[in-house]
């Protein structure tokens, strides 16, 4: 899981950076750590990065601020949780604006990080399940998180990834567990697809955050439009 720290003190990062590291450890996650001294590092980077999942900003930083950052980076488009690390709640309304996930203000303890990071059920839900299958006689495990698209294709599947995409000969009717993961959806006889990977449904055609495009059966338009919709009402009830 991509995880981005924003602030420009070089102890508070290591902080929040040895916090995540016990958090690994009792959860059994994984974190790819990113640090960032000010948000304009941010921005750059993040323009190419759209598997970045949390980014922690801290509320002040030189003359800029914290909310600031985050409202430009929905404005970019950013989808993932936001938490705040502050000296005080004096811009909470600024970061109800931005749909900010929470706040952790300074100096907080690794219980309260924690509580923090475990509001995001959903989220590490996804990133504890994983599935399985092998590509080029290797075993994958892939968090469903990472999962954007499973299509078939020669024989077998390919699995496209925030990272990469990989060939397997396993089918898609093999692909076991898919109904123990809300967020996978399978579309007609060839797709499977991450309901959290869609950028825009339109006419026949869904597209997705890397670009590729995959049609509907003409026949099942309106209701995999109806469950899509479902699925992020239901996802922002909760």
């Amino acid at each position: 899981m991509k995880v981005a720290i924003c602030d420009d003190l070089k102890e508070d990062r290591q902080t929040l950076k040895n916090a995540l590291y016990q958090l690994e450890k009792e959860k059994n996650l994984e974190f790819d750590i990113h640090e960032y001294e000010n948000p304009e590092t941010l921005y750059k980077d993040c323009v190419a990065r759209d598997d970045l999942k949390i980014i922690f900003f801290d509320i002040y930083m030189g003359d800029v601020l914290g909310t600031d950052a985050a409202k430009k980076m929905r404005q970019m488009g950013y989808k993932g949780s936001i938490i705040f690390c502050t000296t005080s709640l004096d811009h909470a309304l600024d970061g109800f604006r931005v749909q900010a996930d929470g706040y952790l203000v300074k100096p907080y303890s690794y219980e309260e990080f924690k509580e923090a990071l475990l509001r995001l059920h959903d989220l590490f839900s996804n990133e504890t399940k994983k599935i399985s299958f092998v590509a080029d006689r290797i075993e994958y495990n892939i968090p469903v998180s990472d999962v954007i698209l499973i299509e078939t294709s020669n024989k077998g599947c390919i699995v496209h990834t925030t990272q990469e995409d990989l060939f397997t000969w396993t089918k898609l009717k093999d692909f076991s567990g898919m109904e123990d993961y809300d967020c996978l959806y399978q579309v007609g006889r060839y797709y499977i697809v991450n309901l959290n990977a869609i950028e825009m449904v339109k006419a026949e055609k869904i597209s997705l955050k890397n670009g590729m495009e995959i049609t509907m059966p003409k026949r099942d338009v309106s209701k995999i439009k109806q469950d899509i919709n479902d699925y992020v009402w239901n996802s922002m009830r909760k």
